[in-house]
């Protein structure tokens, strides 16, 4: 089973993948393979810096439309929205939130 630090795999937005503070192509082309898709990152709150840090080699690795939710998750869990959590490899739903590394949600 795949490793995940315990503050992702405790809550985060649905459809994220953890992405740790050294973004390399490699890992950016496994989370984000499409460099034509958005690509949001997002941190614990407006406060959290790491996820202008990954949008920054997002950029520099030449992805097109790289963003960043500046609110974080301290703004989802104020307005209210579900995060997801993985436990033993399933995916549960809770509602409250704590302090992420930066994190990139799946866009449609």
């Amino acid at each position: 089973m795949k490793s995940y630090p315990p503050d992702f795999a405790a809550e985060h937005l649905p459809g994220a993948r953890n992405v740790p503070d050294q973004v390399s192509a490699e890992l950016a082309e496994r989370v984000a393979p499409d460099r034509a898709a958005p690509v949001v990152v997002y941190c614990s709150g407006p406060y959290c810096n790491r996820s202008k840090i990954a949008a920054a080699a997002f950029v520099r690795l030449v992805y097109a439309d790289v963003r960043v939710y500046a609110g974080g998750k301290q703004d989802w869990a104020q307005a209210g929205l579900v995060f997801e959590s993985i436990r033993a490899s399933t995916w549960d739903r809770k509602a409250s939130w704590n302090r992420p590394r930066a994190s990139i949600p799946t866009v449609a």
